[in-house]
Formats: C-alpha cells, structure tokens, sequence
C-alpha cells in the first residue's frame, strides 16, 4: 500500500514555482512583455530542464514576439524541452484559467518568489566563498 502512494505521490505532485511561470508564459507569451532583466535571469538560471525551456522560450519571444502555444508546441518538435512542455501543458493544471489581470498577478507573485529564491541562492554562495576566501 504504500508503494502504490508513493507512486501515486510522485506521479501527481503538485506544481512548483518554475512550473506554474512556465505554464503561464507558455499559455500567455504576450506576459514576457512586461518581464524584468531580474526575471529573465532567475527563471533561466532555474534547474536544468526549466532553465533551458524558459531560455529557449527568451529567444523565441526576442525572435518573433509573442506567439500562441499551438505555435510553441510545433517549434518545440524535436528539441530537448519537448518533453517537459508536454508535460507541462497536460494535466489537471496544464492551461492556467482565469481573467488576463488575475493571470498577469498570479505570474508577478510567482516571478517575485522565484527571484527571491534566485537571490537567496546567490547570498548562499557568497557566504560559503567567504567562508573558504575570506578575501573574496
């Protein structure tokens, strides 16, 4: 019994941070308008698979603006982020639902707390060079 509850944990985990941001950019390209250099920098700078998705995500915006994810999901054919936007934009919470405003609200408040977490982990690091260098 419970190896059946692990695995029913595992597989319906609940949704992170960087999984809600993608979710919601992906659903709402147009959102990356109004993105910070702070913002773009944390959300690529997140683990593997999330970092490269939303850094493949900045260049297609930079490239041709914001696109619908029908479109997203025809240039993701191939590429190693495939799979974790599948997986993403499938589920019980894979198309964010609600008014624009709500949306654009719950990403500032999702963005905000994977900064934080960002210059949290940079504080981190500088105390643990300090620590090691104490000229650093």
């Amino acid at each position: 019994m419970i190896t059946i509850m692990a695995r029913t944990r595992t597989a319906h985990r609940m949704p992170t941070r960087t999984d809600q941001a993608a979710r919601l950019l992906m659903a709402h390209m147009e959102f990356m308008e109004e993105l910070t250099h702070e913002d773009f920098e944390a959300l690529a700078r997140c683990a593997a698979g999330h970092g490269a998705l939303f850094r493949w995500m900045e260049a297609q915006f930079q490239e041709s603006g914001p696109r619908p994810f029908a479109v997203l999901r025809e240039q993701l054919r191939g590429l190693p982020h495939e799979v974790l936007a599948d997986k993403l934009m499938s589920g019980p919470h894979a198309h964010p639902e609600g008014e624009l405003p709500e949306l654009r609200r719950e990403l500032r408040g999702v963005l905000n707390r994977i900064v934080i977490d960002h210059i949290k982990a940079q504080i981190d690091e500088a105390v643990r060079d300090m620590a090691r260098d104490p000229s650093a």
